[in-house]
């Protein structure tokens, strides 16, 4: 019985340890917590002159903690590809255009699998308060 007294308490322990709290910000619980990962998804983004998305498309991922700008075999959930599009859009953005016509250029955002639809913007917010 003692023993299976002693496993509860350490089971609480590492749950303790592993849980955020509400304040904690992203960047705070990847350096806390070693499991907690997040990558750079790069977007290849293509707007027409009235700044209409004529393509959002996932051109590779990214694990800044690797310090390397090496793609890494991360596939991010259409969930979130459709969720990153939205974001971007609400957004006012300029099309880049070479000789009239429309160009691809890249942007970015943040994703972790352990919120896997959730667009990260700012690491220096809480996982609920990204804007």
């Amino acid at each position: 019985m003692k023993i299976r007294h002693l496993i509860v308490a350490a089971a609480a322990i590492v749950l303790c340890s592993t849980a955020s709290s509400p304040s904690e910000t992203v960047r705070e619980r990847t350096q806390q917590n070693p499991a907690f990962r997040v990558y750079s998804v790069i977007f290849g983004v293509t707007l027409n002159a009235e700044t209409n998305v004529l393509q959002f498309r996932v051109s590779k991922v990214i694990d800044p903690a690797s310090g390397s700008t090496a793609a890494v075999d991360v596939q991010v959930p259409e969930t979130y590809v459709t969720n990153a599009q939205k974001k971007f859009a609400s957004k006012r953005n300029t099309p880049k255009l070479v000789d009239g016509k429309p160009v691809e250029f890249f942007t970015y955002y943040f994703y972790t699998p352990a919120y896997p639809d959730l667009v990260i913007t700012d690491l220096d917010a809480p996982i609920g308060k990204q804007p």
